[in-house]
């Protein structure tokens, strides 16, 4: 069983352990890792903190993870080069939370115009119908955001999990497999202003109330969107990046 110690934070402990087991030859290419539950289990740690390790360890292109079966340690593409571990490192996101919540439903999962903001990053015209699923997320004396994410239509319907009002099983930037975790790039946006009439009512809260709002773009290897997240939040939000190079696992005869 894992321990935690301080002061590396607990989802880089957990990465660096399933690394070493990885590169030391314990765990071979193609055999499976705990699960995020198992993980959770074994180093009592929560489950959103075993699954950066997990991302963390996808995004090192030591590991593939596969949609409704889980994490496997990946097999080299034949001639794929060695890392280059001088290159400079890459930022690798995590995910983002939101002061005071405590849960979170889902409220819309279909086809919506695009907002002047979606159109923007998915590079179609105001009003384009695009995929939507609508989160609230709840603190304990009430809603503190709402987050919506965007993606292409093509991709909601290659993706049952998608327009379900349950928790997905991952991240949705990670259902939408487009060239590995590896390949992709996140940006991101923030600014204050005051919220809309519908925020307004989503939130509880007076029209014109300051909020923060927030928008996350992942993109391709080519800079395609895949993914675009936007909040709008009454409270501080954290949002969690690492740096990562390629590290794949030295070649075994």
């Amino acid at each position: 069983m894992g321990r935690i110690e301080r002061p590396a934070p607990p989802y880089m402990q957990v990465a660096t352990h399933l690394r070493d087991r990885i590169h030391s030859g314990e765990l071979r290419p193609g055999d499976p890792l705990p699960s995020d539950r198992d993980l959770s289990e074994q180093w009592k740690i929560s489950r959103v903190t075993a699954q950066k390790a997990l991302v963390y360890l996808a995004a090192e292109d030591l590991i593939e993870r596969r949609v409704g079966v889980g994490s496997f340690v990946k097999r080299p593409a034949p001639g794929e080069p060695a890392a280059d571990e001088s290159s400079p490192p890459r930022r690798v996101f995590l995910g983002y939370a939101f002061d005071g919540a405590s849960s979170s439903h889902v409220i819309a999962a279909s086809m919506a115009p695009a907002t002047s903001s979606a159109a923007v990053a998915f590079g179609v015209e105001e009003g384009t119908p695009l995929f939507a699923r609508r989160t609230v997320v709840l603190g304990v004396s009430g809603p503190v955001a709402l987050v919506t994410t965007w993606c292409r239509e093509t991709d909601a319907d290659t993706i049952p999990e998608l327009a379900k009002r349950t928790p997905l099983p991952v991240p949705i930037q990670d259902l939408i497999a487009v060239d590995g975790p590896a390949g992709r790039q996140v940006r991101e946006t923030t600014d204050a202003r005051g919220a809309t009439p519908a925020e307004a009512a989503g939130l509880n809260i007076p029209p014109a109330t300051p909020v923060l709002t927030g928008h996350l773009v992942h993109t391709s290897r080519e800079g395609a969107t895949v993914v675009f997240i936007e909040h709008v939040t009454t409270n501080t939000v954290t949002i969690s990046y690492a740096l990562a190079r390629n590290a794949s696992p030295p070649a075994r005869t």
